[in-house]
């Protein structure tokens, strides 16, 4: 037994094994969570990244000196205010209001949402997102609400679809997977 004092008082020995006891149990608490910290991933917390994107009052007193006409500045505050990404690629699946877009580099997959306010673009006019076809490439300006990838603005730079007459530019890059470049 670890104390041996039948008499119910405490003494110096007891109190020595009880500190080292103590002070084993904070180190390993310590360690523990040293170990769980640095298995978290390097990139910011998502909270820092919502930190990092609400704009001072300096960037305000800027975007409202700069001489934006009031649409812009509504948009990039709607966009300021939620963590952002573009991305480019092909469209491999619509399924609703859910795009599949495939960058043909890295053969990354990513998901976006088109919603009522997505603003889509093709040869400079505006683009029903309804007429977006696979094959379509495209590149998205999405910011995370709500646990999606919504997008804001589409931009088609060359269309898969036969309904809409697409601009050949004279030099194209043809790639190995069929997918055409502009140079």
């Amino acid at each position: 037994m670890l104390i041996q004092n039948k008499e119910g008082r405490v003494g110096s020995r007891e109190l020595f094994i009880l500190g080292i006891i103590t002070m084993a149990t904070a180190i390993i608490i310590v360690v523990v969570f040293i170990i769980l910290s640095s298995g978290k991933s390097k990139e910011p917390s998502s909270e820092q990244n919502i930190l990092d994107s609400i704009p001072t009052r300096q960037d305000r007193e800027e975007s409202q000196n700069s001489g934006e006409n009031e649409q812009d500045n509504q948009q990039s505050d709607a966009i300021e205010h939620y963590p952002t990404k573009t991305y480019t690629g092909t469209i491999t699946n619509i399924q609703g209001t859910r795009i599949s877009v495939t960058n043909p580099d890295t053969k990354e997959i990513y998901q976006v949402v088109t919603t009522k306010d997505t603003q889509a673009t093709y040869q400079g006019k505006s683009f029903e997102t309804s007429k977006l076809h696979a094959g379509d490439q495209i590149e998205v300006l999405a910011q995370l609400k709500t646990g999606a990838w919504q997008a804001v603005t589409i931009k088609i730079t060359l269309s898969a679809s036969p309904e809409v007459p697409a601009v050949i530019p004279e030099k194209v890059d043809v790639r190995p997977d069929g997918t055409i470049k502009p140079l």
